[in-house]
């Protein structure tokens, strides 16, 4: 499943995975609508009555479900568009509604653009989640944020953070786990992603790809 979010000034895609862990099953498995029951059967002949109980054991299977939209699209729940002037800062929300009937979690992961294009200097480092210049990939850029974890004006930089959070982070190169739930539910969990644009930025597109990934404990 996947949702990309393209960017005017800086282009992100989001990528919705799902792992699911599944544990062997121990009980016999019945299809159709899971239940548990017991069953009791009588025979009478005579005065004797003997019985015998039987238990039917059903485990309902581990099940997860993951949609990502990008909140206040209407037209287009793929595409998160930014236009930035320089010197100014912005952010917009992105929603992951998981569905699971165990514990889980939702990393998230952006593309290791080190490694990209023999094109990069590599000598002029590289912050991995570095959104360059589509047309010059050596040279303007925008770098994953540092510091306090502000997006401030005059820096050219990006993070990701739970909405409800104050602080932004580094987009990381792995997957990390960024929200873990209580128990199983069926719940949205926002996350915000903020931009700076620095006043030596060249006009152009940037770009990056985000993973958002939902796994079950």
């Amino acid at each position: 499943m996947e949702k990309k979010f393209k960017i005017a000034l800086a282009s992100i895609g989001i990528v919705a995975g799902i792992m699911v862990t599944f544990v062997p099953l121990t009980s016999y498995a019945v299809e159709g609508d899971a239940f548990q029951t017991n069953t009791k059967s009588e025979i009478t002949i005579g005065e004797n009555k003997p019985s015998a109980d039987s238990t039917v054991s059903v485990r309902v299977a581990p099940v997860i479900s993951l949609e990502v939209t990008v909140d206040g699209n209407l037209d287009d729940d793929k595409t998160m568009a930014f236009t930035l002037a320089p010197n100014t800062t912005s952010s917009k929300n992105f929603t992951a509604k998981v569905t699971s009937t165990q514990k889980y979690t939702i990393s998230v992961h952006a593309d290791n653009k080190c490694d990209e294009n023999e094109n990069y200097d590599a000598d002029a480092g590289c912050s991995k989640t570095t959104m360059y210049h589509t047309d010059d990939p050596v040279g303007s850029s925008i770098k994953g944020i540092v510091g306090d974890g502000k997006v401030v004006k005059g820096t050219s930089s990006w993070g990701i953070k739970l909405a409800d959070n104050t602080d932004y982070s580094v987009v990381p190169s792995v997957a990390t786990v960024f929200y873990t739930s209580d128990g199983p539910a069926s719940q949205e969990t926002k996350f915000s992603v903020g931009i700076a644009a620095g006043t030596d930025l060249i006009a152009g597109a940037y770009s990056n790809t985000i993973y958002v990934t939902a796994a079950a404990n």
